[in-house]
């Protein structure tokens, strides 16, 4: 195994709740040893480099030089659910709180290719994880006309990572989807994304994953109304066959919001906006305030 990849959160069906990936959402810059994973082989992280990038309180947070340099750095393997994962734990302390992270790199099961022995960084089963001291709220709503809004306390979020190409772009090829969803008082979400053409060939049943963002606008919330491109600041979890979808939107982490407009959003207390959209049936949007908790648009 060797070779250097770029990783971010995997948008798709599996790979965590809406909220634990908006929380870990993040971008890595992965480069790996060389070396023939036997059981010797196994007994060390082969992870020689790594960049973690995020947006906290606003600002684009880099750290180098990982992962052996950071701090409470150690390894550990495991096996879950067949795949032997290659964990690198490590820890931070941020407003008096140490959080404990693992990034686990599982071996697949299966070469990729059947006529190469070599596996390289992009196609291990990458995973983030984080456990907390102080609990998050987490919260969601059940398809096909459950129960309403259900909250819980959560001490450890797990998402999924996947490989991305900085430099691609939205073709024409891609699907433009369209979501509303609307409040009282004139106030509703327009969402735009897009999904990556459906597979060609025998399927059983699919399940479309985020393939970027094209606008989401927020209305009545603010004397203007604000405007979400960016990646950090919007965070997608569709459900089997995309029946279902969440949308976590957090405008704090939209790169060149006015002040003006985090200032509106703070006076009204509004942190995030979760959206439930129950395809066909009912979409539902509610506000989540700096106390975490949720009352409807």
């Amino acid at each position: 195994a060797g070779g250097s990849a770029m990783l971010r959160l995997y948008q798709g069906e599996h790979g965590g709740g809406v909220f634990s990936r908006h929380r870990l959402k993040s971008v890595w810059d992965v480069s790996a040893l060389s070396r023939v994973l036997n059981t010797a082989g196994q007994k060390a992280s082969f992870v020689y480099k790594a960049k973690w990038t995020r947006v906290i309180d606003g600002e684009t947070v880099e750290v180098g030089d990982g992962l052996k340099n950071w701090d409470g750095h150690r390894f550990s393997s495991g096996t879950v659910n067949n795949t032997k994962f290659l964990n690198d734990h490590w820890e931070e302390t941020r407003d008096g709180e140490t959080v404990k992270y693992k990034l686990s790199a599982g071996i697949p099961r299966w070469m990729p290719d059947r006529s190469s022995p070599i596996l390289f960084t992009d196609e291990m089963q990458w995973q983030l994880q984080a456990t907390y001291k102080k609990s998050r709220t987490d919260y969601q709503r059940q398809a096909f006309g459950g129960g309403g809004l259900k909250k819980k306390k959560v001490r450890t979020d797990q998402i999924t990572l996947t490989l991305f190409d900085p430099t691609e772009e939205i073709t024409p090829d891609d699907l433009l989807q369209k979501r509303l969803a609307k409040g009282k008082g004139g106030k509703k979400i327009d969402v735009e994304f897009y999904w990556p053409p459906a597979p060609t060939g025998p399927t059983a049943g699919y399940t479309a994953p985020l393939k970027g963002w094209k606008e989401t606008v927020i209305t009545g919330l603010t004397t203007e109304p604000i405007s979400l491109k960016g990646w950090y600041s919007q965070t997608y979890a569709p459900g089997h066959h995309n029946f279902w979808e969440e949308f976590l939107l957090e405008p704090s982490k939209e790169e060149g919001i006015s002040n003006e407009q985090l200032e509106e959003l703070e006076d009204n207390d509004v942190k995030m906006i979760y959206l439930f959209i129950d395809r066909g049936r009912s979409s539902n949007a509610y506000i989540i305030g700096f106390d975490d908790e949720a009352r409807p648009l």
